[in-house]
């Protein structure tokens, strides 16, 4: 389903080009960054009182938290769309200095309450241990919103300005599909009954301030290497770094996926005082996803420059940016469980001191490497900056919890990699780059990265994984219940 985004920027890439598409990169950036204000960190707080309301077997209290996080998200939504609608003059041309942006984001701003309410719908159901919904959300039905919106703009809107539009057309798509799979678990009309103004003194409001200001500050963490290459940079620049962002955002996917799952799992484990199964969580989570994100970043490296072509020969140009932004991604993908960690343990302030960090350190390096090294400056100190303050992260998760993932198993895929990178890094510096040679190098990698994986034994995990897939298709061409 995700895929389908990646589709339409092809789309985008191909029939508009690289400065509309920029234009709306730099917008949506802006206020996806924004609506972090308007979220108010919801998406993580309901999902802590909701799991704590469970257990104590208080169903009451279920929907009292959800009618305090109604009205939260309404004030903070309404509130932070009409300040930005006010102030979009002053973004467009005093912070970034171009004036076309003012109607891409006076059209974006009617995506923050959309965003500002999925998300408390979607949270309350992952509060459950039921995450598909929200896959079924953020990865189908959203992404294929803006697929088609995005198509159907282009009838319109031959010029690209349609693609905020787009935007909005598919968050509302998400934001009714939510509504109804929430309806299915709880009674809207009990939490609009719940719902009242005193909600913003309450104590799920305190806790969500500073779990809203890390979110805050890790969106902005996300962004801001576009809206410092949109300072800086012309528009056409900022589209064409977009491109190489969104192909290397892929890795984050795979963190993303575990996140709704993992969430809940060890607020209940750190709840109930279970030390050995938080272990256990902590390694599989991490062990898993650095194994899955692994192969993507050798697809990147042997074959980055064909990926890129797909969108357009412009955007070929930050294939090396895409691959180093992929890297960087990585380290913060697989060390970033150590947040979810902090918060669910009590202590979202520490949190988001060392999101301050990074934040600080990433703008920094940003600003200065842009000027000299142009798109491959935010990829560089995304590398360095990530690398520094995960390192951190990890041991303050040691010496809180005394907690840390790395296991005999954890370095399996590790050497995997490179050992599985040296022949496509031969094949390719013996002959000229052709897509074939392309081709030829990054399968070469793949196969031999899933054989050395294979010979190094899989654990018991990935056994048991591997067993009930096995078990599910012989349901499937037995013609099973599955």
């Amino acid at each position: 389903g995700k895929l389908s985004t990646s589709v339409s920027f092809i789309f985008i890439g191909r029939v508009f080009g690289s400065d509309p598409l920029g234009l709306y990169l730099l917008a949506w950036s802006v206020i996806d960054f924004v609506s972090k204000l308007a979220i108010f960190g919801l998406d993580i707080s309901i999902v802590k009182f909701i799991t704590r309301s469970q257990l104590d077997k208080t169903p009451d209290e279920v929907y009292r938290t959800l009618g305090k996080a109604f009205s939260i998200s309404l004030a903070s939504g309404l509130s932070v769309s009409i300040l930005i609608f006010l102030l979009t003059p002053w973004i467009a041309e005093g912070v970034f200095h171009k004036p076309d942006l003012v109607h891409p984001l006076k059209t974006l701003v009617f995506a923050i309450p959309l965003l500002a309410v999925s998300t408390v719908l979607l949270g309350a159901i992952k509060a459950l241990k039921i995450m598909r919904f929200d896959v079924y959300v953020r990865s189908i039905i959203e992404p294929f919103g803006f697929l088609l919106s995005v198509m159907l703009s282009s009838l319109v809107w031959k010029d690209g300005s349609g693609l905020p539009a787009a935007q909005v057309a598919a968050l509302l798509i998400g934001a009714s599909a939510a509504l109804v799979f929430f309806s299915r678990f709880f009674s809207l009309m009990a939490c609009l009954r719940a719902m009242s103004f005193r909600a913003l003194g309450s104590q799920l409001a305190r806790f969500a301030l500073p779990v809203s200001l890390h979110s805050l500050l890790n969106i902005l963490m996300s962004r801001l290497d576009v809206l410092l290459i949109g300072h800086f940079l012309p528009t056409g620049r900022v589209g064409i770094y977009g491109i190489a962002r969104e192909v290397a955002n892929v890795i984050k996917d795979f963190r993303q996926a575990c996140d709704p799952i993992f969430a809940p799992v060890i607020s209940e484990q750190v709840h109930t005082g279970d030390r050995q199964r938080l272990k256990d969580s902590m390694a599989l989570a991490m062990r898993w996803a650095l194994t899955i994100s692994l192969p993507y970043l050798g697809i990147l490296i042997f074959g980055g420059h064909y990926i890129l072509n797909l969108f357009g020969p412009a955007f070929v140009v930050g294939a090396t940016a895409a691959a180093l932004l992929a890297f960087a991604h990585l380290i913060n993908s697989i060390c970033g469980f150590s947040e979810l960690l902090l918060l669910m343990s009590g202590r979202p302030y520490l949190n988001l001191f060392n999101t301050v960090l990074i934040v600080m350190a990433t703008g920094v390096l940003t600003a200065l490497l842009i000027p000299h090294y142009d798109i491959l400056g935010p990829p560089t100190a995304a590398v360095l900056a990530f690398g520094a303050v995960n390192a951190v992260r990890l041991a303050q998760v040691y010496l809180i919890l005394d907690i840390h993932p790395f296991r005999k198993a954890f370095f399996k895929s590790p050497v995997a990699f490179l050992v599985a990178a040296a022949l496509p890094f031969l094949l390719q510096s013996l002959g000229a780059e052709t897509a074939a040679t392309g081709l030829v190098a990054t399968g070469s990698f793949l196969l031999a990265y899933g054989l050395i994986i294979w010979q190094l034994k899989l654990e018991t995990e990935e056994q048991q994984l591997l067993h009930g897939l096995k078990r599910r298709l012989r349901e499937v061409f037995k013609g099973g219940d599955t």
